[in-house]
C-alpha cells in the first residue's frame, strides 16, 4: 500500500457541525482571516508514513481526480494541529478547503480530500418579541388560568447560512436576571411550551436567533407580561437596582408591579423629610403606570436638575386604585 487514506480533517470553528445541503456538507466561518483545523492520514504504518499534508484554499470543487483547484497557495506542513490564518476571504462566498497528504517514501502517491464552507460575518437579524397564547382578559375576570400555555415567536431569516439554533430566556417579576430556558430550540420550531409558571408572578420573555457559523444574534424585546393570576395587592414587590447607586455615573431603576393599570406618583425625599424629587406616571402610561412590571429611571437629581448629595433617600409610591389611594416605602442610597 503506497496511497495514503483520505484525509480525516476536523475543523476547529464556532460550530464544527456542518450543514446537509444537497447530500453533500457545508461548514460555515464567522471570520475573512482564516481558521484551525486538525488533520489524519496513514499509508501502512500510521500518520508517521506521511511525509507532508499540503493544504490550500480555492474557490471552485473539482469534478475529476485530474483537475486541479484555483488555489490561492499551496502551505506545507507536518504538525496535526495548524493554524490557517493571514487569509484573507470575502464574505457571503462559497470557498472549497483542500488538504493533500503525501506519502513520505514516496511522494507520486498523495490523496486529496475538498471541504466546502461559506462565509458569513453577520449575525442573524432581531426577532420579534415573543408572544403568548393566554387570554389575560379571561384571567383578569375569573383570576384563574390553565397551568401551561405556549410561548411563540415569528421564524427568523438568515439568507447567508439559515438558522441554527433558537434561544428563549425568561424574567420574573422584577428581577433584572434573564433565564435561560433553551439554547438548542430547531429552526423549525417557533413555540415553546411552558408548565412551571407559578400563580401571581409576572413572566416576561426574549427570542434570539444563532447560525450555522455558530454567532447569536441580538435578543428580541421582551414580551408583554405573562401571567396565570394577578397579584392580590394593586402595587407590590417595590425594588431598585443598583441601591446604593453613585449617582456621578449611573442612575437607579426603581421597580414595581401594578394589579392594573393605575396612576402612579413617586415621591423621594431625604432623610429630614424634604422633598427633592418627585416623578408621575399617568394610568397606562409605559412605563409608569400599567399592568404588569414597571420601571422607572432615577438619575440622583432633584426637580431642579441637580444632583443631590450622597446620603439614603425615601421613596414613596403613591398608587390611585380602584376604591382607595395607596402608599408604600422604599430606602434608596446614593453614594458619590
Amino acid at each position: 500500500k503506497r496511497t495514503p487514506t483520505v484525509p480525516l480533517v476536523t475543523m476547529q470553528i464556532t460550530n464544527p457541525v456542518p450543514q446537509k445541503i444537497s447530500g453533500h456538507n457545508r461548514y460555515y466561518l464567522n471570520t475573512l482571516y482564516g481558521f484551525s483545523f486538525s488533520w489524519f492520514s496513514s499509508v501502512n504504518i500510521g500518520i508517521e508514513d506521511i511525509g507532508e499534508l499540503r493544504y490550500s484554499i480555492a474557490s471552485y470543487n473539482l469534478t475529476s481526480s485530474t483537475d486541479v483547484p484555483d488555489v490561492i497557495q499551496w502551505k506545507s506542513a507536518i504538525s496535526p494541529t495548524i493554524d490557517f490564518t493571514n487569509i484573507n476571504l470575502e464574505d457571503n462566498k462559497i470557498y472549497y478547503f483542500w488538504v493533500e497528504a503525501v506519502n513520505k517514501a514516496d511522494t507520486n502517491f498523495k490523496r486529496r480530500k475538498s471541504i466546502e464552507f461559506k462565509i458569513d460575518t453577520t449575525p442573524p437579524p432581531l426577532p420579534q418579541p415573543p408572544t403568548s397564547n393566554l387570554d389575560h382578559s379571561s384571567i383578569n375576570k375569573f383570576n384563574s388560568a390553565p397551568q401551561n400555555y405556549l410561548v411563540a415567536w415569528a421564524p427568523v431569516v438568515d439568507q447567508e447560512s439559515g438558522i441554527l439554533n433558537y434561544e428563549l430566556q425568561k424574567r420574573l417579576d422584577t428581577s433584572p436576571l434573564w433565564i435561560s430556558i433553551s439554547t438548542v430550540i430547531a429552526p423549525s420550531q417557533t413555540s415553546q411550551q411552558v408548565n412551571d409558571s407559578e400563580n401571581g408572578i409576572i413572566y416576561y420573555y426574549r427570542v434570539r436567533a444563532q447560525n450555522y457559523t455558530g454567532s447569536w444574534g441580538a435578543f428580541s424585546n421582551a414580551s408583554l407580561s405573562v401571567y396565570l393570576s394577578l397579584p392580590e395587592d394593586p402595587v407590590s414587590k417595590i425594588s431598585s437596582y443598583p441601591n446604593p447607586f453613585d449617582s456621578r455615573f449611573k442612575s437607579t431603576t426603581i421597580t414595581y408591579i401594578l394589579k392594573n393599570d393605575y396612576e402612579v406618583t413617586l415621591r423621594i425625599f431625604d432623610v429630614l423629610g424634604t422633598l427633592v424629587k418627585t416623578l408621575h406616571y399617568a394610568k397606562t402610561e409605559n412605563p409608569g403606570g400599567v399592568l404588569g412590571v414597571n420601571n422607572a429611571i432615577w438619575d440622583g437629581t432633584n426637580d431642579s436638575g441637580q444632583k443631590v448629595a450622597q446620603g439614603m433617600y425615601i421613596l414613596t409610591i403613591e398608587v390611585k386604585a380602584e376604591d382607595r389611594t395607596i402608599k408604600k416605602n422604599w430606602k434608596i442610597g446614593v453614594i458619590h
